[in-house]
């Protein structure tokens, strides 16, 4: 291909005289050489390679022929080169640059043993044991507080055994007498244990006897009440994101919680609670909703107690609700007003069943029917003698549906 030959990159004719022009005589690179004709610098790469055009060697850019004049003794930073420096340890004759000058003042085979002579950071020791010498290093020659080293563990026991243990011990004192608490024998121990411990026993087996004695149920200082009540440190954390919690007020250390029915606090027992939690978490055997009663008359009372196995119109009335279903905010606000009492016979919720009764029906007011001062307490007796009145029967409350 002859130097007026042109190839055509994109819509830009380069020829190969100019391409030499600017990569060989003006030395500019193909980056430079794709800004000056408008091309991408890949496309210079290739038509050097198409055109035949060898690459320039190294250090033949324009740049660096700048750079070569200011290497070696043409630099305005020479100082003259390495000096030549004599050990101050062995003698040897050794260079350095200038700038170094101060840093070393020994050669490159003394410079790792240093100021700590001949064998470096090391020195021999005598075993104390067997007399044997140890080469260690200097550190451990200053950490050592003792002033004895042992060429290996075996010579560090047999020393030990015969020079520290029993009564040559600078430290040792006799054993003291003790009796068990448990049995009565008496038994040998060091004074430190004595001091330490107010009781001592024979072995574990003495241990155990006496703790079942003195430790187990109400004779524990930890003791809150047993199974029938849980311990709200234990359990606070666990159901307070899903329960109404708070420390019993005669002991604080005994967790309270809402009844689902009634509203009143109570403390459940450890079998509760463990249901409970189940349910919360979908652990393994949770069943339903397992909520907190203060008794079973709620339980029993309770509209959304064993919904699962009995839902609504089942068929059996034993296993249905006593009483009926209420807004529970609204019965259990009654049921406080009233002291949880019956507001005609005066029986209470711990002897009864007590029921929110609507003083006006729902159907004949339903704008009161939310309200606190539309409702009356009543055990479930007086419930039911309060809706045989004429006008108060159920057959009179029923609505156009055929509901209640």
């Amino acid at each position: 291909m002859s130097e007026e030959e042109t190839k055509i990159s994109g819509k830009t004719k380069i020829s190969k005289k100019a391409l030499q022009d600017l990569y060989i005589k003006k030395g500019l690179s193909t980056r430079q050489c794709g800004k000056e004709l408008n091309v991408h610098f890949t496309k210079i790469q290739k038509l050097l390679k198409d055109y035949g055009i060898k690459a320039r060697p190294s250090g033949f850019q324009k740049g660096n022929k700048v750079a070569a004049k200011n290497r070696g003794k043409q630099a305005a930073g020479w100082r003259g080169g390495k000096l030549k420096k004599l050990c101050i340890d062995c003698g040897a004759e050794f260079e350095v640059f200038p700038s170094q000058d101060k840093a070393y003042v020994r050669c490159p085979g003394c410079r790792g043993k240093g100021r700590w002579g001949k064998d470096g950071r090391h020195k021999y020791v005598e075993c104390a044991w067997c007399g044997k010498k140890k080469r260690v290093k200097l550190s451990e020659i200053q950490n050592n507080k003792t002033g004895f080293f042992y060429c290996s563990r075996k010579c560090y026991s047999k020393w030990f055994s015969e020079s520290v243990t029993g009564e040559k011990n600078p430290r040792y004192k006799e054993k003291v007498k003790v009796h068990c608490d448990n049995c009565g024998k008496e038994k040998n121990v060091f004074p430190c244990h004595d001091e330490e411990y107010d009781k001592h026993f024979c072995d574990s087996k003495c241990y155990g006897e006496w703790r079942s004695k003195n430790l187990m149920g109400a004779n524990n200082p930890k003791w809150i009440g047993g199974p029938e009540v849980c311990g709200f440190d234990a359990y606070a954390e666990k159901i307070s994101f899903a329960e109404d919690v708070r420390r019993n007020p005669e002991d604080k250390n005994i967790l309270q919680v809402k009844c689902a029915y009634c509203g009143r606090w109570f403390s459940p027992s450890q079998k509760q609670m463990a249901q409970r939690i189940r349910v919360l978490f979908g652990q393994k055997g949770a069943t339903g909703e397992s909520r907190f009663y203060c008794s079973e008359r709620c339980k029993s009372a309770c509209p959304i107690f064993r919904k699962i196995w009995h839902p609504e119109g089942f068929s059996k009335k034993a296993q249905l609700a006593t009483s009926r279903e209420v807004q529970a905010q609204l019965r259990q606000m009654v049921l406080k007003i009233d002291n949880w009492a019956c507001q005609k016979c005066g029986r209470t919720i711990d002897n009864s069943e007590l029921h929110c009764h609507h003083i006006t029906g729902v159907e004949q007011n339903p704008i009161e029917s939310a309200d606190t001062d539309n409702c009356i307490t009543l055990c479930k007796r007086c419930h039911k003698w309060a809706h045989t009145a004429k006008g108060c029967r159920y057959y009179d409350l029923k609505c156009e549906n055929g509901l209640r």
